[in-house]
């Protein structure tokens, strides 16, 4: 079987969907079940240092994406744009048009529905718009929680045997040797991994910051993410906030530089108002670094009880969490013990 397969999130996406499309794509590849035909139609230069797995053939056409509804009423659809394949698997919202196979799409939230106030104005309803048409087209949909599963089979009114829960996986960045944490940084430091936007959290761990330091306890803050919408909002009340020397930004890291801040951490700190999975939950679950996380239903549908869940509007209880982490070795163990048997 010769099977289409979006490949543009891989291509140009640092976050979670860019992740997942190309660790899905190694693992089709290395299965040696089907021939993989990559679809990577796109106007854009590639953003990421993402390659196409060894065996599959990449189909690169510069074609802007808002004209692929048009390429496909003259009869230029995904299909005919990646080698006639016998299925194509959308991994994206932004999903391209195809005609005549059957469809399979990975839908990881609906966030555009439960959240719209998250994104940017307008983004909710076009969205969602996207997101129907393709739960339409598709014979499968895939997602990554029973909490998502649930959201669009209520939203979206389809049989539940047409949506297949299906986990993430965090085997690509490898895992701890030990079984007990490394020592903890002699400061405190926390770690945040996510795009830089108002569904991530990052203005509540900062108010969570500005609360310990007013108990006296100072603590670093490590930010790992692209800019995202409202970018320069967040960047304002960082630079604003008492707390600014002690908070890095890395706006881009490898595998390799993840594993790193890491291992240097105290602790990930990641109180998201939404989420279809929450990734780095388990990258960090799967190094041994304890997890403070959002009550969401998915996230704690994913953590179990191996992290510290709390209310992403809350401020004292997160600071009440992160205190609890610093100043409670015992309780530092016993989360990355139970993170590390969770994954």
């Amino acid at each position: 079987m010769r099977v289409g397969f979006d490949w543009r999130p891989a291509m140009l996406l640092q976050a979670g969907m860019g992740r997942y499309a190309a660790e899905l794509a190694a693992a089709i590849a290395a299965s040696g079940e089907c021939e993989l035909e990559l679809f990577a139609t796109s106007w854009a230069s590639q953003r990421t240092c993402q390659q196409p797995p060894p065996q599959t053939r990449l189909h690169r056409h510069r074609i802007p994406g808002r004209l692929l509804g048009v390429c496909a009423a003259l009869g230029l659809d995904g299909s005919r744009l990646c080698g006639r394949p016998n299925l194509f698997h959308h991994t994206h919202f932004a999903w391209t048009p195809v005609r005549r196979i059957p469809q399979v799409a990975t839908i990881f939230d609906c966030v555009c529905a439960t959240h719209p106030e998250t994104l940017t104005p307008g983004a909710g309803d076009r969205l969602m718009r996207r997101t129907r048409l393709l739960v339409d087209a598709s014979r499968l949909v895939l997602v990554p929680t029973k909490a998502a599963a649930r959201d669009i089979v209520r939203l979206f009114d389809v049989p539940e045997e047409k949506v297949r829960v299906i986990p993430l996986g965090s085997d690509h960045l490898g895992t701890a040797t030990d079984a007990e944490p490394p020592a903890p940084p002699t400061t405190p430091t926390l770690l945040t991994v996510g795009s830089l936007e108002p569904r991530k959290g990052h203005l509540a761990v900062l108010g969570a910051l500005e609360v310990l330091r007013q108990r006296g306890l100072r603590c670093r803050w490590t930010i790992a993410g692209s800019a995202g919408w409202q970018f320069d909002r967040i960047m304002r009340a960082l630079d604003g906030s008492v707390c600014r020397e002690d908070i890095d930004i890395v706006r881009s890291t490898d595998d390799a530089g993840l594993v790193r801040l890491m291992q240097s951490s105290t602790c990930l700190v990641t109180p998201s108002l939404a989420e279809g999975f929450g990734l780095p939950n388990v990258e960090a679950m799967r190094w041994n670094l304890p997890v403070i996380t959002s009550n969401c239903a998915a996230v704690a549908e994913v953590v179990g009880g191996a992290a510290l869940t709390i209310d992403p509007l809350d401020i004292e209880g997160l600071a009440n969490a992160v205190q609890r982490l610093v100043e409670d070795p015992v309780e530092r163990h016993r989360l990355a013990r139970a993170g590390r048997q969770r994954t």
